[in-house]
C-alpha cells in the first residue's frame, strides 16, 4: 500500500512489479487521471476506482484511453435524494457538478 504518489517517482513501478491488480486511489483528478496515463504507458493496466472528486470529464482528457474501465461511483447529482437541489441549482444557472453537490449539501448540514 502506497500512502502517497507524486508523479514521476517509481511507486508504479514497484505496484506493477508487485503484480496489484487493483489501486484505489483518493484525491485530486489531474493526479488521478496522471496516475493512470502513467501506469497505461508502463504497461501497468489494474482496475483503477476511486471517489466522486475524480468523476469529471477532465479525468478523461488527463487520462485518455487509460481510464477505460475505472470506477467511480455515481456522480451525486444522478442520486434521486438529491433531485430538489440539482433541479434548484440548475434554476440558478449553475451545473450540479460533484463538487458543488458536494459542497451544497455541507452547508445544509452546517446549517
Amino acid at each position: 500500500m502506497l500512502g502517497l504518489h507524486h508523479p514521476g517517482e517509481p511507486s508504479l513501478c514497484r505496484l506493477k512489479a508487485d503484480d496489484i491488480g487493483l489501486v484505489y486511489v483518493g484525491g485530486y483528478y489531474a493526479d488521478y487521471g496522471l496516475l493512470m496515463r502513467e501506469g497505461a504507458a508502463q504497461g501497468f493496466n489494474p482496475v483503477w476506482v476511486s471517489e466522486s472528486a475524480t468523476a469529471t470529464n477532465a479525468t478523461w482528457q488527463i487520462a485518455g484511453t487509460a481510464a477505460e474501465g475505472s470506477l467511480f461511483p455515481p456522480p451525486p447529482a444522478q442520486n434521486p435524494a438529491a433531485a430538489a437541489a440539482v433541479a434548484e441549482l440548475k434554476a440558478k444557472g449553475e451545473d450540479p457538478g460533484s463538487y458543488l453537490l458536494d459542497s451544497y449539501a455541507a452547508v445544509q448540514v452546517g446549517a
